[in-house]
């Protein structure tokens, strides 16, 4: 690549990754494999698109974009699990649509297939470095072009699938402790480098010892259940992680997250397991289940700049000793950096 070529590229990506980070408060993209496979197929030449989309469907779901700029949109605002994108398109190229896709915090799993009109080995070794999963010549057959497709799609649906069981808390379905803390660690990354707020909650159940030794530990599970369904049902973007933390403590990670939303995610968290109605006798304050949270939100690009996760868990688990002593069934939240 001469020189005029890469400084037109490195401005192309500069423009790309303003449009990530603008959009990186958009719905994450989360792919599931209950349904069908979203395909996004990237082609300036829409007889070449249709020829795809026939090829493809209706084995999968099939979006249609002739341009990176469509392209990095439609990925950042759907739920698109693969694409296959040509790699010499118009307003973002293939080469720069993947920087754009695996520097942003909602799309960083959506594998990529480039198809080059003139493949190379520089190239090739390029995009990969860029992080596409594949790159391949534009003479494949549209037939080898979806086995191609298909195959990477399964493997990527086993390890997805193996990755969730990993993750998952076996009895709430949550995410577990490990994960979470990974989570955390890698918003607090991104947070410090974009300039992001981060938000972090701990939550806890009130004097559950007590509940499991009246009620007993069943009905103990069944209340612990109940209080995660509360959890997902909160969250408002596939980006927010649910977890639970251990035995009746659980966390929420809210990347994007100012303290005046989470102040209102968290009230509204603990009105809603208040309204669960469960009868809890022995609770110090009240006759039924309620949980008390603890909320830190950390404003990156401020003074004080926190690189250590664990003093954002430390400060939320103070202010939730504090909504403890408060009385618990209460909120009680900090801002870090302002």
């Amino acid at each position: 690549m001469n020189n005029l070529a890469q400084h037109s590229a490195n401005k192309q990506l500069g423009q790309v990754l303003s449009i990530t980070t603008h959009n990186s408060e958009m719905q994450a993209v989360d792919i599931e494999f209950e349904s069908k496979f979203t395909l996004l197929l990237v082609h300036p030449d829409i007889e070449k698109l249709i020829e795809w989309k026939q090829q493809f469907e209706p084995q999968v779901e099939v979006e249609l974009a002739q341009d990176g700029y469509t392209a990095l949109q439609k990925t950042l605002q759907q739920n698109i699990d693969f694409v296959v994108c040509c790699a010499n398109i118009l307003v973002i190229c293939g080469l720069n649509l993947c920087y754009a896709l695996q520097r942003n915090l909602n799309s960083t799993t959506v594998p990529v297939m480039l198809v080059s009109n003139q493949p190379h080995e520089q190239e090739e070794a390029e995009v990969l470095k860029a992080g596409a999963l594949d790159y391949v010549s534009s003479n494949i057959s549209n037939q080898v072009l979806f086995h191609r497709v298909n195959n990477h799609m399964e493997v990527f649906k086993r390890n997805k699938q193996l990755e969730k069981v990993s993750v998952t808390d076996a009895l709430t379905g949550l995410a577990n402790r490990k994960y979470l803390l990974e989570q955390l660690e890698s918003a607090l990354d991104k947070a410090n480098r974009g300039g992001y707020s981060l938000t972090f909650m701990m939550i806890d159940i009130d004097d559950f010892k007590k509940f499991n030794d009246a009620y007993g530990h069943l009905n103990g599970d069944k209340c612990l259940l109940k209080v995660a369904r509360t959890l997902t049902k909160v969250q408002k973007r596939t980006c927010d992680l649910a977890a639970r933390y251990g035995g009746e403590e659980f966390a929420v990670l809210l990347p994007f997250t100012d303290q005046n939303g989470a102040n209102r995610m968290a009230e509204l968290l603990r009105q809603q397991v208040e309204n669960l109605a469960i009868a809890h006798a022995d609770n110090a304050s009240h006759n039924h289940v309620s949980v008390s949270v603890g909320v830190v939100t950390y404003l990156a690009g401020h003074a004080t700049r926190i690189t250590n996760y664990e003093q954002i868990i430390q400060t939320a688990d103070e202010n939730l000793y504090a909504a403890k002593s408060d009385g618990r069934n209460t909120v009680q939240s900090t801002t870090i950096g302002e």
